[in-house]
């Protein structure tokens, strides 16, 4: 996919190279998302559904949204999946429904952060809709994959620049790389979304390895390095209680001693026997 269109490109038969099978031409493509067989393209503010077949690109449906389009993706369900659209001036997410691209729901994010990517996919069973803003913030829902609404409203901070979000496959499990400067693995957990840093300072951009040589990989992009590498065992939570004997009040913690700190309150009994 181009900006001027999608292009098709298969093997000739009983030849090993490569040839330009079909092509569907549209001007200023800005933002694509791509499914097994389907193509989502969108121009200003329309959306353009293309199947793609047997050495054959043909336009579905095309819609056009109310404003300009900033970031979509397309979720898991194949002809009947889900669209999700961020829209640019209104700041606003659009969920649409496969083929025909009909309009299920609207979702206010509210605020002047532009949403700068968008991702839909299944964790532990449960479809979420995450949507990452230009000022590193992300909000996230869960979404109803037959109504196509969108609940659970929460917002995070992953970092302070753009945030691109793709999904990736890590001992059989769906998990999400937050590629911004503070990298991020997001995972499900008990049926909740847990946040995990990643050992690098910034990553413009992640995708998967499927090679011999590489399996299970990640290809992370810098500014200027390419570093391909594997995510450890996600990382779980562990939990151990203290005794203080008083009441904790507040916390703080000190990053360079990685020393807590606890203000707790004590209470005295003090008996006193006024003599007669």
């Amino acid at each position: 996919v181009t900006d001027e269109g999608i292009r098709l490109i298969a093997r000739n038969d009983g030849a090993d190279a490569w040839a330009l099978a079909a092509q569907w031409s549209l001007s200023g493509v800005s933002v694509v998302a791509c499914s097994d067989t389907r193509v989502v393209a969108a121009s200003g503010p329309r959306l353009y559904l293309v199947a793609v077949g047997e050495r054959a690109l043909t336009l579905l449906a095309e819609v056009c949204m109310e404003e300009e389009v900033a970031c979509l993706d397309l979720g898991p369900g194949g002809d009947k999946a889900l669209l999700g659209v961020g829209l640019w001036n209104d700041i606003s997410l659009r969920v649409l429904r496969l083929p025909d691209l009909k309009s299920l729901h609207t979702e206010k994010l509210c605020g002047e952060i532009i949403p700068r990517s968008l991702l839909i996919c299944v964790l532990e069973g449960v479809c979420y809709l995450l949507c990452a803003l230009g000022d590193g913030s992300m909000f996230y829902f869960t979404v109803d994959q037959e109504t196509g609404i969108l609940s659970n409203k929460k917002k995070v901070t992953l970092g302070t620049q753009p945030t691109v979000l793709r999904s990736f496959r890590s001992l059989s499990t769906t998990n999400i790389f937050a590629c911004s400067d503070r990298p991020t693995v997001i995972f499900s957990s008990n049926h909740k979304l847990v946040f995990s840093n990643v050992n690098l300072k910034e990553v413009t951009h992640m995708c998967s390895l499927n090679a011999q040589a590489y399996p299970d990989s990640l290809a992370l992009a810098t500014v200027n390095t390419v570093t391909i590498g594997t995510i450890d065992e996600i990382q779980k939570l562990h939990i151990r209680t203290v005794h203080l004997g008083e009441s904790p009040r507040r916390i703080a913690y000190q990053e360079a001693s990685q020393v807590l700190c606890s203000a707790c309150i004590y209470e005295y009994r003090i008996c006193w026997n006024p003599t007669p």
